[in-house]
């Protein structure tokens, strides 16, 4: 719709955001944690809102917030989350952009799920089932919609206490993790495990086959020390296997959904769709048409927020919306490092949107080292067993993985084995899968003439590709991290 100017916010759980869409078009999109420099940051930040406002033309019309505030409220009374019950998130947050923004708008509360389904405004699909997952909204945990005539239609829904996420999340936190934070890690940790505790975990937390899910409520946390005798990795493992084995059970559900409304697409939606691991082994088991939003996740509603007051289809084409650094850089001299086996970073233009570095602020490193996989978990101080992603021009695709019948993974959403894993030791994890980004010219045309000056040079159409971070604290944003992360961890970021 033209003369609107929409602003949406997510914050006071975790991962807040704000995303700006003026006259159908998304200008601006970033995170909380990023100009805080706190991981993960429930929490509007300042700078982030006068930087939004940076990108905009007209005054904001409409603030959207990304779930109904009292609705959440009677789900915590329920649960006796009486410590939540006098927090002012929304308040606070209507009042920080009101500092800002001077003029007059209107303030609309969106359901939480409803703003993960509408991730379908931007797919590439007219019409779709839409599958949301996480850990909690108000009261749903997993949903499923219809998409069509750019309307939503609920078609059925799972409730408190029962989650996937809190289940995954409560897993996260017995093995030592921290949860809402480090899923990804379990995820990982998984593909090491060997012994499979699934039917004792079932058992242990009242699974009932015939309903697919739990009889227990992992929003307390497991309350018990009894799995802490048995190896992380293989609890990892276990934990992996039921997510999968229950996610399956629920693409029958869509597979029966998509026969009914006549339509083979699928957009789906939530943290869950963040473990790329399960999005390989089982979505695209069965579906060929899948839309995964490249930042499904908490942080990634505040879009949602908009695109439902929107209420018509965008076009999307970039997930680099955040933050502007602008810069000239030399790709032949980015080339001369990467080949003289030097680790750099790529800081440069609009950053990413969501968790993953795709090019804009990226770690790089030649894959073909034995030892560079080592040298850049140094300098990220991460755990020695954690596995890089490859980026890889996306005409080499298929040559160098088992695509699926993928013809590209732009966004780091699914793994796939890799055909050469002992040319390429920095990007395959003990299981030889990679999270795959595929990079043409249209999605970067930056990066991607990197990419392709290295393999004119190499006859290595890919490189590690990881994020300008270290662990636990969140991706680089503008040039003065740029110049910290120089300072501190003597890396060239061009």
């Amino acid at each position: 719709m033209k003369n609107k100017t929409i602003l949406g916010i997510a914050a006071g759980s975790h991962d807040a955001s704000i995303t700006i869409l003026e006259d159908n078009k998304i200008v601006f999109a970033s995170q909380s944690e990023r100009y805080s420099k706190i991981k993960n940051d429930p929490n509007l930040n300042d700078e982030l809102i006068k930087d939004s406002l940076n990108y905009i033309t007209k005054p904001i019309n409409i603030v959207c917030f990304y779930e109904k505030p009292l609705l959440k409220k009677t789900r915590q009374i329920i649960s006796c989350q009486f410590s939540e019950l006098t927090s002012a998130y929304y308040k606070d947050s209507i009042k920080k952009v009101k500092k800002f923004v001077k003029n007059d708008f209107s303030i609309k509360c969106i359901n939480h799920h409803k703003t993960h389904a509408s991730h379908a405004f931007i797919s590439p699909y007219k019409e779709s089932i839409v599958l949301v997952i996480d850990s909690i909204g108000e009261w749903d945990t997993i949903s499923i919609w219809l998409f069509k005539n750019n309307e939503l239609k609920l078609l059925e829904a799972e409730k408190y206490p029962y989650s996937l996420g809190l289940f995954y999340s409560a897993f996260t936190q017995d093995v030592g993790l921290i949860p809402n934070e480090h899923e990804y890690i379990l995820m990982g940790m998984s593909s090491f495990g060997k012994n499979d505790y699934s039917e004792l975990i079932k058992k242990f937390f009242n699974y009932n086959n015939k309903n697919n899910r739990f009889e227990y409520n992992f929003h307390k946390g497991l309350q018990t020390d009894f799995f802490k005798q048995y190896n992380k990795e293989d609890i990892a493992y276990s934990v992996q296997l039921i997510l999968e084995h229950i996610l399956e059970r629920i693409c029958f559900k869509v597979i029966k959904y998509q026969e009914k409304y006549n339509t083979n697409n699928l957009v789906y939606s939530g943290g869950v769709a963040l473990n790329c691991v399960a999005n390989s082994n089982v979505f695209l088991k069965y579906f060929t048409n899948i839309f995964i939003y490249p930042n499904p996740g908490d942080s990634g509603t505040s879009l949602g927020a908009v695109l439902f007051e929107n209420k018509d289809k965008i076009n999307f084409d970039s997930i680099y919306l955040g933050h502007n650094i602008k810069k000239t850089i030399n790709i032949k001299e980015i080339v001369d490092y990467l080949i003289n086996k030097k680790i750099v970073g790529i800081a440069n233009g609009r950053a990413e949107f969501g968790p993953r570095a795709l090019g804009n602020r990226s770690l790089l490193a030649d894959p073909r080292e034995f030892d560079i996989k080592d040298k850049v978990n140094a300098i990220k101080k991460r755990e020695e067993f954690r596995p890089f992603a490859p980026v890889i021009l996306e005409e080499y695709f298929s040559k160098y993985f088992f695509t699926k019948k993928q013809n590209s993974s732009p966004y780091m959403q699914f793994t796939f084995v890799c055909k050469h894993p002992n040319n390429f030791p920095a990007i395959v994890h003990i299981d030889n899968t990679s999270r795959v980004q595929t990079i043409n010219e249209k999605q970067n045309s930056v990066f991607y003439f990197m990419l392709k000056e290295f393999y004119n040079r190499t006859g290595c159409p890919m490189l590690l590709n990881t994020s300008l971070n270290i662990k636990s604290q969140p991706i680089i944003n503008d040039i003065n991290d740029v110049k910290e992360f120089e300072k501190l961890y003597n890396v060239k970021v061009f």
